[in-house]
């Protein structure tokens, strides 16, 4: 009777050890979530030039290392030939302190993702990044909002 009482309790033990293993904790504090792009300021154009983009529904969802652009209104990219599209990018990126570095971008295609290897490439840039990859300084991070700022733009966001 022993045995199979203290077979139950290793059992419940193993079970709740499981649950909570499956779980990630979040590494990036508040930047962790879905960001609606709301406003890009465009700073390397005189005078600047500022973009309401709120109602394009343009979203970025940071998770772990992992960041997910996508649209409900625009295609990302398309190839007519080949008969695919995306609305979706998958970035890798990096963040240290107030700095956040979109290291790499891959296009969400049906079959397979695609790495954007284009330095200039300008599909990225209706979501405020230039070329295949960018660096942003964290000028706010709060719970409900967020601006980042790189060489060319101000983006501005709302936790969604």
């Amino acid at each position: 009777i022993k045995v199979v009482k203290y077979t139950y309790i290793l059992l419940i033990v193993a079970i709740i050890l499981g649950f909570a293993a499956c779980d990630k904790l979040p590494q990036n504090d508040e930047l962790e979530g879905m960001w609606h792009l709301q406003q890009i300021v465009h700073k390397d154009e005189v005078p600047e030039r500022t973009e309401n983009i709120k109602e394009k529904r343009y979203y970025w969802s940071f998770q772990l290392s992992m960041l997910q652009i996508y649209s409900n209104t625009d295609v990302i990219f398309e190839d007519k030939s080949a008969k695919q599209k995306t609305y979706i990018a998958n970035c890798q990126f990096f963040r240290s302190g107030y700095y956040l570095d979109i290291s790499k971008v891959y296009l969400n295609l049906v079959e397979h993702d695609s790495l954007l290897v284009d330095p200039n490439t300008d599909l990225m840039e209706r979501f405020g990044i230039v070329g295949n990859s960018d660096l942003f300084f964290i000028e706010h991070l709060g719970s409900k909002q967020m601006t980042l700022v790189s060489d060319e733009k101000r983006l501005f966001f709302r936790k969604f």
